[in-house]
C-alpha cells in the first residue's frame, strides 16, 4: 500500500489547522522530531484498514434452534448426569439421597443470676 506525499501533506495541513499554525512551520517540526515517519505509517495502517472493511463480508448467522421436546431431554439427561457426579464424589449412588446433617443449635447464654445481684 502506498502512500503519496499529497496525502501527507493534506494531513499536516490538517494538524496545521487544529493548531492554528503555519503549514511549513508544522511539517519542519515534524521533520525535526521524526514525526513524519509515524504520521506516513498510520496513513498507511488507515488505507490497509480502509481497504480490508471494503472487501470484508459480514455474515449474520443465527444458532439453530431445537424443538423444545429435545432441549427439555437435555436438560432432564444434564440433571441426571450432574446428580451421578455428585454422587461419585460422596461415594453413594446416583439416586441415593444424602442424610440429612443435624442442625447445630447456638451456644446458651448466661442468665444474670440472684447471686451476683447480691455481690454488688
Amino acid at each position: 500500500m502506498e502512500v503519496d506525499e499529497g496525502e501527507v501533506n493534506a494531513q499536516i495541513a490538517a494538524i496545521a489547522r487544529r493548531q492554528g499554525r503555519r503549514f511549513d512551520r508544522v511539517r519542519d517540526e515534524l521533520i525535526k522530531q521524526g514525526g513524519l515517519d509515524n504520521l506516513y505509517v498510520r496513513i498507511r495502517d488507515e488505507k490497509i484498514i480502509a481497504k480490508l472493511l471494503e472487501k470484508a463480508k459480514v455474515a449474520e448467522s443465527r444458532p439453530e434452534s431445537k424443538p423444545e421436546g429435545e432441549a427439555a431431554d437435555k436438560k432432564e439427561k444434564s440433571g441426571v448426569k450432574a446428580k451421578a457426579e455428585a454422587a461419585e464424589q460422596t461415594g453413594g449412588e446416583a439416586g441415593e439421597a444424602k442424610p440429612a446433617k443435624p442442625k447445630r443449635k447456638p451456644p446458651k447464654k448466661p442468665q444474670a443470676s440472684d447471686d451476683a445481684a447480691d455481690a454488688t
